[in-house]
């Protein structure tokens, strides 16, 4: 594994500890597969020092899934941060501690660690505004788990500027799947399909309504350059593309957004985008049988439905998906 944190002095420290917090940011959804073996987490504070060293510790574990034992290391890992001074590493450091109890549901220790990220944060330099982001996106994280919706959208808007700013795309485009979805839990659906829409860039599409006005040939010509450059952020918006059309009642447009999501999500191998998207799109064959009058074509979306049901129990590892399909 490569050196990820740099401390003060060191011309890489910068651009290295931007790197692990941005891949933290997303390793919030889905953890990766385990990527090392490490040793018991009471031998490792026992014996590491470096808190570089920690870093790479706890990250490990948190990759893991072990996040219980990753948390007293990223806490001496901030320690060790404050002792040689380095307040943007100990930043970075309380940011990913407070993911990692998110992880837990431990709500009150997560705010704790943030604000005391920010507290850190709001004393840099204007050049230091990336990682000031990537902190805000992770305190947005947190308010949209307790509830905070409309403070979470806040809060991504802020992060948001700064990602614009700055020039990072990928940051923003999964600021803006973030801020879709708390849109969409506060019903405001219209604002929630724009971000979502800015986000895929479907030539000359802007507005859930104007989808609604395709035919099926039309939507499927604006979705096929999208397999060019497909990301998990891609699958990730269009499924929650497909989900809000269903909501405000396009199933049909859902239906077909949908398939194609599946498509993408079988090229990057991401069994389990595939696994939600099947689940996203059996609810949607269901509502269309539910619409349905003839009753040969009810039985086929139905029949559809449950086929989609079972492969989402079939690739969705989580217990929670196999429950819902």
């Amino acid at each position: 594994m490569n050196k990820i944190f740099y401390s003060k002095g060191q011309p890489e420290r910068k651009l290295q500890v931007f790197s692990c917090l941005f891949c933290l940011v997303f390793l919030a959804t889905a953890i990766p597969p385990v990527v090392a073996e490490v040793s018991d987490a009471t031998s490792i504070i026992s014996t590491q020092t470096d808190p570089n060293q920690l870093v790479f510790e706890a990250q490990a574990l948190y990759q893991q899934g072990k996040f219980k034992a990753a948390i007293p290391i990223w806490k001496q890992a901030a320690q060790g941060f404050a002792q040689l001074q380095d307040s943007l590493n100990q930043a970075v450091v309380l940011s990913n501690l407070s993911l990692t109890y998110q992880q837990l549901g431990d709500w009150e220790s997560a705010q704790n660690a943030i604000a005391n990220s920010l507290a850190l944060l709001n004393s840099e330099t204007e050049k230091d505004a990336i990682i000031l982001a990537q902190t805000l996106d992770i305190q947005g994280k947190l308010q949209q788990e307790t509830g905070k919706l409309k403070e979470a959208v806040k809060t991504w808007q802020k992060s948001a500027k700064i990602h614009h700013e700055s020039d990072n795309l990928l940051a923003l485009e999964q600021n803006n799947l973030n801020q879709a979805q708390a849109l969409r839990d506060l019903g405001l659906y219209s604002r929630a399909c724009q971000h979502l829409l800015n986000t895929v860039s479907l030539e000359g599409i802007s507005t859930c309504q104007q989808l609604n006005r395709l035919t099926k040939t039309e939507l499927k010509t604006k979705l096929k350059p999208l397999a060019a450059n497909a990301s998990i952020t891609t699958v990730s918006t269009l499924r929650n593309l497909g989900d809000l059309l269903l909501i405000i009642g396009q199933p049909q447009q859902s239906e077909q957004i949908l398939i194609s999501n599946l498509n993408l999500a079988k090229k990057l191998h991401s069994q389990e985008e595939l696994g939600v998207t099947y689940l996203s799109l059996g609810n949607t064959y269901q509502a269309l049988a539910e619409q349905e009058e003839i009753q040969s074509q009810r039985r086929r979306y139905q029949q559809q439905a449950l086929d989609a049901y079972n492969k989402a129990a079939s690739l969705s590892p989580g217990k929670t998906i196999q429950v819902q399909g």
